[in-house]
């Protein structure tokens, strides 16, 4: 894994900064130019290893210039871009602001996902679906990428997801759908069956996620007669296990 970008900082103030990789990046003399202070960080990725949360990887340290006047200066860490998409897009990142002074920072980056991604999940303009009854937040996690970051709200009261749960990643939150629970209390009973039956007779219509919920086939048309079907079995599957 690498990502590069250049460091800018007033050189009436500052002599040339020592720059050290830390948890687990790395950086020699072959990695950085010193007279554009651009440079280029290096990972091994760890088998098994997700989407790279977010960590400081870069030691800045700096010492001021004998005639330096005392004044805040600001240190900025410019055009940062990844390989493998462990940061998203190019992007500017700013350091403390700090005074005229030996002074040794630490830089920290994110690893930029923005978007929550899954092979056992569907995910589709803002929703998360085909999610199994009683699922765990560490189920949950263990289906998607990224694993770190994440952020529930409207759980059920024992912890687990239901319809209407939601996740955000960064300024994105998706509403999750678990399969078969339409009436959003997590689980799947005979309250799901009696409305999805209602809705396909049309006398009482599922709307929002409750519809969503009640396409058990993933089809995108939620409360047909296959539905119907399929979510009956679904909870005599479920109830036999108890």
């Amino acid at each position: 894994m690498l990502f590069g970008g250049y460091i800018e900082l007033n050189e009436d103030v500052f002599d040339a900064p020592t720059i050290q990789g830390i948890n687990g990046w790395k950086i020699d003399e072959a990695s950085i130019n010193n007279n554009n202070l651009k440079f280029i960080l290096d990972r091994t990725r760890v088998e098994g290893e997700g989407t790279l949360a977010e960590g400081e990887v870069l030691k800045i340290t700096l010492k001021s210039k004998a005639t330096a006047s005392t004044q805040d200066v600001k240190i900025r860490i410019v055009g940062l871009e990844g390989t493998n998409a462990y940061i998203k897009d190019s992007q500017t990142m700013e350091g403390l602001i700090i005074k005229t002074a030996d002074v040794e920072t630490n830089i920290k980056i994110s690893s930029g996902a923005s978007e929550i991604t899954s092979n056992i999940y569907n995910i589709k303009n803002g929703y998360i679906s085909n999610i199994t009854a009683g699922t765990t937040q560490a189920q949950f996690i263990a289906n998607v990428n990224p694993k770190t970051g994440l952020t529930f709200a409207n759980l059920t009261d024992t912890g687990t997801i239901k319809t209407g749960t939601t996740v955000t990643l960064n300024s994105n939150t998706y509403t999750l759908i678990v399969k078969g629970d339409l009436n959003c209390d997590g689980v799947v009973d005979v309250t799901d069956i009696s409305q999805i039956k209602l809705h396909y007779l049309e006398a009482k219509f599922l709307t929002g996620i409750r519809l969503k919920a009640a396409d058990m086939n993933v089809d995108g048309e939620g409360g047909t007669l296959t539905d119907v079907s399929l979510l009956q079995q679904l909870y005599l599957r479920l109830d036999n296990k108890e």
